[in-house]
């Protein structure tokens, strides 16, 4: 395939121009931090659906935040295409972290790329591991000093880097883009998927890395994010244009692999192990944000902004790639909009903190973890009626998860009882002005409001998993249920 180095690069700002950022890749992260309990006993999630509010930082003011890490002050440290990391204050004020173009990392557009991509936290807690995806260099930084070291460098892009208990670094390896091609070869695998992704281990001996990497697997159809559980012995990877999760278990002192199985059948981006032992997977295709529970493989759609346009862009997307013709004509603003970039993964901060999705965009998006919890709010209302300024119905159709507790549902007078629990909001479409013969067999959901004003007498036509439901906000003195 003949891509002019600078028409691709236009193409791939073109992808990203409304959320005003440089180009880059969609690729992985690198996440180790071990369970520390059986995700068999995980604790149920919230689901949440996009609303702007969610936009962290409000200003869009990161660059291609990929992948990142949470400290546990809440900070954040991420992926900054310019400077290679920035950490990110809780009020959304960042500025550039380590020294990344001390130890040679490099943007000048539009000759050069830089391509900060997976970070992932080393088993001390102590240094954090940056991988660029375009040059191939590894780096790595002490948090505590912003020390940064180039610590090896690969011929092709390293996409994730992750390091184990032994001390060796696992590594993947998207496409052959060689530093001369990186930025062009890199994305010409995700226009027409080309299995020369590979996964590598840098060992070492003493405290000292080896002078060169061993290929572990190779033929990978875009390998990218990775994630090491040692507590439960395994090894995942991504092959997002292979559209699975691959497990593997894994002999952390030999560095051997063996009982391969597809984990899971995702357009896999970066990968996360929480606490729980749950790991997080983005996906670009989807726009969605999915969480698997590692020791059923039972799967929750934690976060997805898709409408039915965008599900024909992908089903497209998907379509042309099992052909093996060029489709990246088909990502355009419209396929992620109003997100500010194409999902990628997910942060996961300690327990009872946010959670926020990484983009190929300005910016992340918080997922508060108080919102949407069991009984904060209960289906099956007639009308929601609220008192302005203290309520946004509009945003509580969009990031609210209709849940009810046993005790609720009992207890609950209201219409339609038999209205299902834990239903999650997917779509809706406002209605400017309500119907002047509104249906009255459609039940209505009750909402968890939140404080911003909005018009009165809005209709809105909500979609509950496969159930089509219906909303009415009136404006009201007092708030009634």
């Amino acid at each position: 395939m003949n891509i002019h180095p600078l028409r691709w690069s236009r193409v791939v700002r073109a992808l990203v121009a409304a959320a005003g950022i440089a180009s880059g890749a969609a690729c992985g992260s690198g996440a180790r931090e071990a369970a520390t309990v059986s995700a068999s006993d995980a604790a149920p999630l919230p689901s949440w659906s996009f609303d702007s509010t969610m936009i962290f930082p409000a200003d869009r003011s990161l660059e291609r935040a990929e992948d990142g890490i949470a400290l546990p002050d809440g900070r954040l440290i991420v992926a900054d295409q310019s400077h290679g990391l920035r950490v990110v204050e809780a009020d959304g004020s960042s500025k550039p972290f380590g020294d990344l173009p001390g130890a040679g990392y490099a943007h000048r557009p539009p000759e050069h790329a830089g391509g900060a991509n997976g970070v992932s936290l080393e088993p001390g807690g102590t240094h954090l591991l940056v991988a660029d995806v375009f040059t191939g260099a590894i780096y790595r930084v002490e948090l505590t000093s912003g020390a940064t070291e180039r610590v090896y460098q690969h011929r092709f892009g390293v996409n994730a880097a992750v390091r184990d208990a032994s001390g060796a670094i696992w590594f993947t390896q998207s496409a052959e883009n060689s530093p001369a091609t990186g930025e062009q070869r890199m994305w010409a695998s995700v226009d027409i998927p080309n299995p020369d992704g590979a996964l590598l281990r840098l060992a070492s001996s003493d405290g000292r890395l080896s002078a060169q990497a061993d290929v572990v697997i190779d033929s990978l159809v875009m390998a990218n994010g990775l994630a090491i559980d040692e507590r439960q012995g395994y090894l995942y990877i991504a092959e997002t244009m292979g559209a699975r999760v691959l497990r593997y278990r894994l002999d952390v002192a030999t560095g051997r692999l063996s009982d391969r199985t597809v984990f899971a059948e995702i357009a896999a981006d970066n990968l996360k192990l929480d606490s729980e032992g749950r790991l997080w997977v983005g996906s670009p295709v989807t726009n969605e944000v999915i969480v698997v529970n590692t020791a059923t493989g039972e799967r929750q759609s934690a976060f997805r902004v898709q409408t039915p346009a965008q599900e024909e862009l992908a089903a497209e997307f998907n379509r042309r790639g099992r052909a093996g013709e060029s489709r990246m004509d088909l990502v355009t603003p419209d396929y992620f909009a109003p997100m500010p970039g194409l999902v990628t993964g997910a942060i996961v901060a300690s327990a009872g903190g946010p959670v926020y999705v990484t983009t190929l965009g300005g910016a992340l998006i918080r997922l508060e973890a108080g919102a949407a919890r069991e009984g904060e709010a209960a289906a099956s209302i007639v009308r929601v009626m609220h008192t302005p300024p203290t309520c946004n119905c509009w945003q509580a159709v969009a990031s609210t998860l209709a849940r009810e507790s046993r005790a609720e549902r009992n207890n609950r007078s209201r219409p339609y009882p038999n209205t299902p629990a834990r239903t999650h909001i997917t779509r809706c479409t406002r209605y400017n002005t309500i119907p002047a013969n509104p249906p009255t067999s459609v039940p209505l959901i009750r909402m968890n409001c939140r404080s911003r004003p909005i018009a009165s007498s809005m209709r809105y036509d909500v979609a509950l998993g496969s159930q089509r439901l219906t909303v009415e906000a009136i404006n009201s003195p007092t708030s009634s249920w």
